[in-house]
């Protein structure tokens, strides 16, 4: 009877979406890296927003992200799941639901604290008998969902997934489990067998089906006892039967366990696309285009993109922002200069985010974007000063890049954002370039941001270098574009001066209108042979944008938690103060007595010396 509800020996049902079955797992970025990764780019604000409360969708993404692929028909892999869950969002997400299902099921009392019970074998019987009944209906819904959607997708991932899926829950299958589990229901009590071993003890017990009477009646051809519940006889016969049930239980927990492995599995991998389709959906919400990025062999030295823009900053404004364009051949080595508040700092997370989000199979914020593989990206971005006054900012930078240079290899991508600007003019020049030649010598692809004229003029000349300025126009407007151009011995920093203490507002261009939202991106994006276009569902509402999501709170409790949040920084700032305030007296209040003391220690010793001289007249 519990051959029919454990797994099929030798089959399973895998799930195979972000990897094809027997690919390595890739490889996770260094902890420290990690780390700094997500506080550089923000990418905590990326995932918040894009996982829309869900728990499972941002630790998805997270280790997506952190974790880049190296073969680019992996990626592609992806890809191809990608465009069926853009094309068919609807069967993408009732999947997901049915996951979401499967956990409130399982976390719903059935869960492993409700009916794994190392000390009850009863309990984890009957809890696992309730848990597999529960969930025979949500293997339905499941096999009725694959059956009438797997002629939609066209991705090996999903089409691999129906056919198992229809495979594995036959529904033959499923009426024998479920036929199975009515039978493990004893609300009468368990039949067990047993016989006498050789030493007259009870051996060989064995938990019997009951048969179904067609009749109850009870025609005395059996003798029944009743015992009272606390009484020793109870107690050995409870005994005996956990006996009979033990080995009916773990095969029952078995059973659970796979299942609920087997959701969980599915739901962290569709969490993934469910991401990759919110953040589709929401960048095209406020206008910005989102396509499939080309990789290139990781030996290439060659970039272009066409509107790339930084999708943290598009998250925070919740509107359109500023792309840029590039198409670099044979170069390893961006440094990129100009203006202040120009937009530098913007371009190179736009960057870094793209190669990351490129590397593990999602759509990039760009209308377009070549890039070359690359291995891990490190990033070392200018940081505030050790708050805790153990070192200094220097010390850190320095720190910091030693740890990043024990780490890195060739074909790795490093990004500095204005890096060794704590020091001088020229030791900061000196040590950025020897940092950079070092890392050119091994193999490392760099873009750096600076304000060091030293540094930046140092590699003027070079066929291996792109130098690119942030644009400014006359008057000292900003348009954030970064285009190229040699550096200049200016940031303009008296635009930033006349506009904070002149009053002077920068002659700022007029915000250009956003382009128009571009369709789902699709394999000709990619550049490839553009596969035949699945069929169409029919007009489908649009989900809830990213930007839109508010956790479920009204409005009112969204102003009144605002509220809250801004009363209580008020109190802290309020107490700070105090505590300031405070501090500052005792400080006053000590110093004070500590002159008083001094005064009469003085006073004193005036006294003493009169007196002796007294004596020395005397």
């Amino acid at each position: 009877m519990m051959d029919s509800i454990l797994p099929r020996e030798g089959r399973s049902m895998k799930v195979s979406l972000l990897l094809p079955e027997g690919a390595p797992a890739p490889e996770s970025l260094p902890a420290f890296m990690r780390d700094t990764l997500r506080s550089d780019l923000k990418l905590d604000l990326l995932l918040d927003t894009v996982a829309m409360g869900d728990k499972a969708v941002k630790e998805a993404w997270a280790s997506a992200l952190l974790s880049p692929l190296q073969d680019t028909s992996l990626i592609e892999y992806r890809h191809e799941v990608l465009r069926d869950a853009l094309a068919q969002p609807e069967a993408l997400r009732a999947i997901y639901a049915l996951c979401l299902e499967a956990e409130k099921r399982k976390s719903g009392g059935l869960g492993t604290v409700g009916w794994m019970s190392n000390y009850d074998t009863n309990a984890t019987f009957n809890g696992a008998v309730e848990y597999l009944t529960a969930f025979t209906e949500t293997l339905q819904k499941l096999r009725q969902l694959a059956a009438e959607n797997e002629g939609l997708f066209q991705s090996r991932g999903l089409r691999a997934l129906f056919r198992t899926l229809g495979e594995e829950l036959s529904q033959e299958y499923l009426e024998e489990v479920r036929s199975c589990l009515s039978e493990l229901h004893y609300p009468e009590g368990y039949l067990v067998s047993a016989r006498l071993g050789d030493s007259l003890q009870g051996v060989d017990y064995v938990l019997q089906r009951r048969e179904k009477k067609l009749l109850n009646l009870d025609l005395g051809g059996a003798r029944s006892y009743q015992l009272v519940e606390k009484d020793e006889p109870a107690k050995d016969m409870g005994a005996r039967r956990e006996r009979a049930v033990n080995e009916a239980a773990n095969a029952l927990a078995q059973a659970a366990q796979y299942l609920a492995s087997f959701f969980d599995k599915l739901r962290a991998e569709l969490a993934f696309y469910l991401g990759c389709l919110t953040f589709s959906e929401g960048m095209q919400s406020v206008g910005m285009p989102v396509c499939f990025p080309v990789l290139t062999p990781m030996d290439t030295e060659s970039r272009a993109w066409e509107g790339l823009y930084d999708v943290s900053l598009a998250v925070i404004k919740k509107s359109a922002v500023t792309g840029n364009d590039l198409r670099a051949e044979h170069k390893r080595l961006y440094l990129i200069t100009g203006a202040n508040q120009g937009g530098k700092t913007t371009f190179l997370r736009s960057l870094a985010l793209g190669q990351l989000m490129a590397q593990c199979g999602m759509p990039v914020g760009a209308k377009s974007f070549t890039v070359p593989l690359r291995r891990a990206a490190f990033t070392h971005f200018k940081r505030e000063e050790d708050r805790w006054m153990e070192s200094g900012r220097l010390d850190e930078e320095l720190e910091r890049m030693r740890r990043i240079t024990d780490t890195i290899r060739p074909g790795d991508l490093l990004l500095m954002n204005e890096s060794f600007t704590s020091t001088g003019e020229r030791e900061g020049s000196e040590i950025a370039r020897q940092v950079t030649q070092a890392l050119l010598d091994c193999g490392v692809e760099i873009a750096a941001v600076t304000h060091l004229h030293s540094y930046s003029s140092a590699f003027l000349g070079r066929e291996d270098v792109l130098f690119l300025r942030a644009q400014r126009l006359e008057g000292g407007g900003r348009t954030y574009r970064i285009l190229p151009g040699e550096p200049m011995e200016t940031a303009y920093g008296e635009d930033i001066y006349n506009e904070v203490f002149l009053g002077k507002p920068l002659n700022l261009p007029a915000p250009a209108e956003a382009a128009p939202a571009s369709p789902p991106p699709r394999a000709k994006d990619v550049q490839q042979e553009p596969a035949p276009p699945p069929p169409r569902s029919p007009e489908r509402k649009p989900a809830m944008s990213m930007f839109d999501y508010t956790g479920g709170l009204s409005e009112e409790e969204i102003r009144r938690r605002k509220k809250k949040k801004k009363l209580e920084g008020i109190i802290v700032v309020t107490v700070f103060a105090l505590l300031i305030i405070l501090l500052f007296y005792i400080s006053i209040k000590s110093a004070h007595e500590r002159a008083s003391r001094v005064a009469r220690t003085g006073a004193r010793a005036a006294q003493i010396l009169t007196v002796d001289d007294r004596f020395s007249e005397l």
